[in-house]
């Protein structure tokens, strides 16, 4: 088995996109997150900034919810990362890199947990947000890769195999869909050529035997 792992495998990567604002009832008062700009939240009149809020969001993805991940997924998570952001509505885009899995359930038990990730980030920033400033976020979260409705097989050993996993080529979705379609088509037309030498034949024998 040693030479499915001659080469180191790379970890699994996976993109995620977060959108934080004010919900709606607060932005009644207080608008839209927007750079620049200062608040002021609850009976004590806490003050803060656009910036402060961005960067307690940031702390709070890279720091405290990977630790609340690692109590909860199955799988190893190195590393979550905040690698780009966008003014306006606080938009930010993380990855997360996971450690190695098993060969056999390991895609499968990939997508599940960046779907759980997805799902728990949102509701986890949403209470750390809570809790600081005494105000309702909405907390949006998107899988940006990888395409979870587009995974099928071929995609599975494809993805190990540019981990070097697999010591040979294995070929993505849509290059064996084209060689698929091809195989169709050439089953169809095979089938077609061999009803019609078994109709001559049958022909032939009833001629060979009614003597016409």
């Amino acid at each position: 088995m040693s030479i499915f792992f001659k080469k180191k495998q790379k970890p699994m990567k996976s993109i995620l996109s977060l959108n934080i604002d004010f919900a709606s009832r607060v932005k009644e008062n207080f608008k839209e997150l927007e750079p620049g700009r200062s608040y002021s939240f609850g009976k004590e009149e806490q003050k803060t900034s656009y910036e402060e809020i961005r960067d307690f969001i940031i702390e709070t993805v890279e720091i405290d919810m990977k630790k609340s991940l690692d109590k909860i997924s199955d799988l190893e998570i190195l590393e979550i990362k905040v690698v780009k952001e966008y003014s306006g509505s606080i938009e930010l885009v993380l990855t997360i890199l996971f450690g190695s899995f098993s060969l056999i359930s390991g895609m499968k038990s990939f997508y599940d947990n960046i779907v759980l990730i997805k799902n728990l980030s949102r509701e986890f920033i949403k209470r750390k947000l809570r809790k600081k400033y005494r105000i309702d976020f909405d907390v949006s979260t998107h899988i940006e890769y990888p395409q979870i409705n587009r995974f099928s097989p071929e995609e599975f050993f494809h993805q190990f195999h540019r981990r070097g996993v697999f010591p040979f080529p294995i070929q993505s979705r849509d290059d064996v869909g084209k060689k698929r379609d091809g195989f169709f088509y050439y089953l169809l037309i095979s089938n077609i050529i061999l009803l019609i030498l078994l109709g001559l034949l049958v022909f032939k024998a009833v001629i060979i035997q009614f003597g016409w």
